[in-house]
């Protein structure tokens, strides 16, 4: 579920020690496949971060978003990890309470070699039918 801006994290740059990949998928366009996420960061000191990481994470919990109506199951899903986060974070020091189970962050071509069914879409002018058997150039697996 992806609308007209998607953010993820890139293994190659500095990111939060404390960072769980909740969700993840890749989008295929001109600058080559990019991985994008859902995150949940945690802080030392008790502090907790959600990130859907789409501009388009409130469409599923109150339809309809300008590009259509998400898929049921994709509605279901937002709704209930929603849910969680809300009463997660609202709980003090939630961070602590509920720390990251961290995993290394896959680049988009592992992501894509290491998932049975990767979530995949397009970006930009792309289409499915493009390849995505590469990182970006200045990206090394």
């Amino acid at each position: 579920m992806v609308g007209n801006e998607a953010d993820g994290v890139d293994p190659h740059a500095p990111h939060p020690d404390h960072l769980e990949v909740i969700a993840a998928g890749v989008l295929r366009g001109g600058h080559g496949p990019v991985l994008v996420s859902t995150t949940y960061v945690t802080a030392p000191g008790g502090a907790a971060i959600f990130a859907a990481g789409t501009t388009d994470w409130a469409c599923a919990l109150e339809p309809p978003c300008p590009g259509g109506i998400a898929p049921p199951a994709t509605v279901d899903a937002v709704r209930a990890i929603t849910r969680n986060v809300v009463l997660g974070l609202a709980e003090p020091y939630a961070g602590l309470r509920h720390p990251v189970q961290p995993w290394p962050v896959p680049t988009a071509r592992q992501y894509l070699q290491t998932r049975q069914h990767p979530a995949t879409g397009t970006y930009g002018s792309a289409t499915e039918a493009e390849p995505a058997a590469s990182d970006p150039p200045n990206h090394q697996p």
